[in-house]
């Protein structure tokens, strides 16, 4: 979506359900800003959610936190 005629947002949230045994239901939401700063580059922030209702425990016995967060900064040049 179109936010102005340089900038645009994009937003996917995808959500799947599934069974106990395998996480129950797992989220994944990212939104992402596109800035055009000149006609050679641009700028993308995203931001990140995903998150899964009953983490599994690992080899070792421990459990994930049931949220991850992540923030990307990219840059890109057009030749």
């Amino acid at each position: 979506m179109a936010l102005t005629k340089l900038i645009d947002f994009e937003l996917n949230y995808p959500l799947v359900a599934a069974n106990e045994e395998s996480g129950g239901t797992t989220h994944h939401a990212a939104a992402t800003l596109e800035i055009d700063l000149t006609r050679r580059l641009d700028l993308d922030l995203s931001f990140t959610w995903d998150r899964i209702a009953n983490p599994q425990a690992d080899s070792s016995g421990l459990v994930p936190k049931n949220s991850d967060y992540r923030l990307n900064l990219s840059l890109g040049v057009k030749f």
